[in-house]
């Protein structure tokens, strides 16, 4: 399975445009806000195909704004994700998610970003395409 996590990284290429005297920048993005969105695609092996969306991502980003590079780490509610718009997939993903053992809403999806690096200046809300790598972690039950 496939999941693309992209929420806080498209924030993260528009923050390294701004103010690029200070170095290690820490910003935040509150997932109550809504303004923000985590999109992922799951294929199964017999032709399955999902997609689960949510606008509760919240995010901690540093950012080195003259190097153009920063790091991510990003969390989204599962009882917030959305699965083709559809209540009964949506349940049977929470479900399938924790394996039946915990309450979808008490549990999180988790990735951290350890290094993005743009390869040339951007400006605010042009949207830069890149690539990284992250690590998607286990479910965590929530706090």
């Amino acid at each position: 399975m496939a999941g693309q996590p992209k929420a806080g990284l498209m924030l993260l290429a528009a923050l390294v445009a701004m103010n690029r005297a200070a170095a290690a920048t820490q910003f935040a993005v509150d997932p109550e806000v809504g303004n923000n969105a985590f999109t992922a695609v799951f294929d199964s092996q017999i032709g399955e195909r999902i997609t689960a969306v949510s606008s509760a991502v919240g995010c901690t980003l540093t950012v080195d704004e003259a190097k153009r590079e920063g790091r991510a780490s990003c969390s989204v509610p599962l009882g917030s994700v959305r699965v083709d718009n559809d209540d009964t997939k949506t349940e049977h993903f929470g479900q399938w998610a924790t394996n039946k053992k915990t309450d979808p809403k008490q549990c999180t999806f988790q990735v951290e970003v350890p290094v993005v690096t743009l390869p040339s200046p951007v400006e605010p809300k042009t949207p830069v395409a890149f690539t990284t790598r992250g690590a998607l972690h286990d479910l965590r039950t929530a706090p």
